[in-house]
């Protein structure tokens, strides 16, 4: 980890090119309030997505995540959309999608520690999507984790994190 632009952290950033399937960022320090995840030419050997899992001291939490993603066109409204509850989803339509962009993670409420979750990725040169969400966590939120919802490895970019307390 170093010090960022700002008076972030930043954290070791993580190939996603290794044929695994998660990317994990541990020890996020005491007292953190922003956390941003940066995508960039992340890719995947078939069609899956990628999740963002929050975990405090006692592991990541696979539950009770509230929000919806929606992807969009170049022409016009939402062309489809998702929810589920273990996780905020990064959908990613096809296996030859190449994804660029940030998720933000911010503490809504320390005293529930709650986060919210807000997001844009570009997918091709014609679709985008969005995330927004919350998630309260058991306890201070010290790990997150950008992992693929299926049966897939890695196959091509970066992940990393800057977060600032």
């Amino acid at each position: 980890e170093t010090l960022a632009a700002g008076g972030g952290t930043l954290g070791t950033e993580c190939s996603t090119a290794s044929g695994t399937t998660d990317c994990t960022f541990t020890g996020i320090a005491a007292g953190t309030k922003l956390i941003i995840i940066t995508l960039d030419g992340v890719s995947m050997d078939i069609t899956s997505s990628v999740m963002v899992v929050l975990g405090d001291s006692g592991g990541f939490e696979g539950s009770a995540y509230v929000h919806l993603t929606q992807m969009y066109n170049s022409t016009g409204p939402a062309i489809s959309s998702y929810t589920q509850t273990g996780a905020f989803l990064l959908f990613r339509p096809q296996a030859a999608d190449i994804m660029y962009g940030q998720v933000i993670l911010s503490l809504m409420d320390s005293t529930n520690n709650q986060w919210g979750c807000t997001g844009q990725w570009k997918l091709t040169n014609t679709i985008m999507a969005t995330v927004a969400g919350t998630k309260s966590l058991s306890g201070e939120l010290t790990q997150v984790k950008c992992e693929i919802g299926g049966p897939d490895d890695w196959d091509g970019g970066s992940i990393n994190i800057v977060s600032y307390t």
